[in-house]
């Protein structure tokens, strides 16, 4: 079978440029709706805007003069304006002022702890360093340090001077942070200014922590013990009032009032918590934190919950402190000390003595502020703390070679 075609190739042709035409056409209606429906998004979104910022226009006039440019009434939430408020200069000044408080006081640096410092680099014993002159630069922390070496035997001079360096190198500082239980199983830092720091005469370190003193979350656990009493205090009125109908409703209050009172009295009272800071190994930090026994004997420097979180201190695998790695945290030395050469002469008293200079590149991260409950140790973990700093006999004159 045969079929014939009787349409010309050029009404053929013709078809298929309607088709096309056809094809183009919907597909410019398409983008066309595509781009009205883009610009009318567009004009929402800037109307919008153009209303949040009418407000924001009208909320700024508000709060500074109290009136609108449309003398439109101002909404009594945006308060007082402040140009209404006298002094308003030294307000703003104050405000500005108080902003950067924080800011200052973490740039603040406690010198008082160069007397720590000394107190631990400067030998005593066999070989005993006096400064005789101390310049400190807190910019680049060079201190340029100028002192008087004395040992009871006749020896090198730069034996004392090594001796000095070596001890001076092998020194660290410590700081961190005293935490206690939050109530839901975790730790919170207790602030800083509510903890005093003791030192025993076998160089443990003990902070206290003065609880309930002022700032020193007293409301919160004043809540929680508030609440403690008052739920033993109704369940002992309920079993009183089971025995007794004599007392009436009223009664009963006033006594529940007395009692909240006597109660909040006696929670002002400030308490002291004992917490251990020296620990010697991991495992005696873990075992005074859970307020079990340590090395052996029950101790009362251990407060269960209470515990002190080094920023520097680092155990090693046996559980023991790894003074290489402590060092290397945080150490009092940033680089190596250089000291001139020293010549010996005898002193008034007949010993050998020699004087030197010294440049020593101190670690100036000691003195910020921010660093809280800062320890200065030395090699055989002697230590200076923050509470208490004794000023011993550190400087002498210079000898006369």
């Amino acid at each position: 079978m045969y079929e014939i075609s009787l349409v010309p190739d050029v009404k053929g042709e013709m078809i298929k440029q309607q088709k096309l035409r056809n094809l183009v056409f919907m597909i410019c209606v398409i983008v066309a709706g595509a781009c009205v429906g883009v610009i009318l998004i567009l004009v929402s979104i800037m109307g919008g805007q153009t209303i949040k910022l009418a407000a924001q226009d009208t909320e700024i006039e508000c709060r500074s003069s109290g009136k609108t440019s449309n003398s439109s009434s101002c909404d009594s939430k945006f308060g007082t304006a402040v140009m209404n408020f006298k002094n308003v200069n030294e307000l703003l000044t104050l405000q500005e002022q108080m902003r950067n408080m924080n800011l200052l006081n973490s740039q603040r640096n406690k010198m008082s702890r160069i007397f720590s410092f000394l107190d631990i680099i400067l030998l005593k014993g066999e070989y005993e360093i006096l400064a005789t002159d101390v310049n400190f630069n807190i910019e680049d922390g060079d201190m340029n340090f100028s002192a008087v070496a004395r040992w009871s035997t006749m020896e090198i001079p730069t034996v004392a001077v090594n001796a000095f360096k070596e001890n001076a190198q092998a020194s660290y500082y410590d700081t961190g942070s005293y935490m206690m239980p939050d109530g839901s199983g975790g730790y919170t830092e207790i602030p800083s200014f509510c903890i005093t720091e003791e030192t025993l005469s076998d160089g443990t370190v003990l902070g206290k922590y003065h609880r309930y003193a002022a700032g020193c979350e007293e409301s919160m656990l004043k809540d929680i013990k508030l609440a403690e009493k008052a739920k033993s205090v109704q369940e002992e009125v309920k079993t009183t009032s089971g025995d007794e109908n004599t007392s009436t409703e009223n009664d009963e209050n006033n006594e529940n009032g007395e009692t909240k009172k006597k109660d909040e009295e006696e929670f002002k009272e400030e308490e002291e918590i004992t917490i251990l800071r020296s620990y010697k190994s991991s495992d005696e930090k873990e075992a005074c934190k859970q307020g079990n026994n340590i090395r052996g004997k029950k101790t009362d420097n251990c407060t269960k919950g209470y515990y002190f979180e080094s920023r520097c201190i680092v155990y090693g695998d046996d559980g023991k402190i790894d003074r290489t790695q402590t060092i290397a945290n945080c150490p009092i030395i940033t680089d190596t000390i250089t000291a001139s050469s020293p010549t010996s002469a005898r002193d008034q008293d007949g010993n050998w003595a020699s004087s030197f200079d010294a440049i020593i590149p101190v670690n100036t991260d000691i003195f910020i502020a921010s660093n809280h409950h800062v320890i200065i140790y030395g090699p055989t973990r002697q230590n200076v703390t923050d509470s208490y700093v004794q000023v011993r006999d550190m400087f002498t004159e210079r000898i006369s070679e």
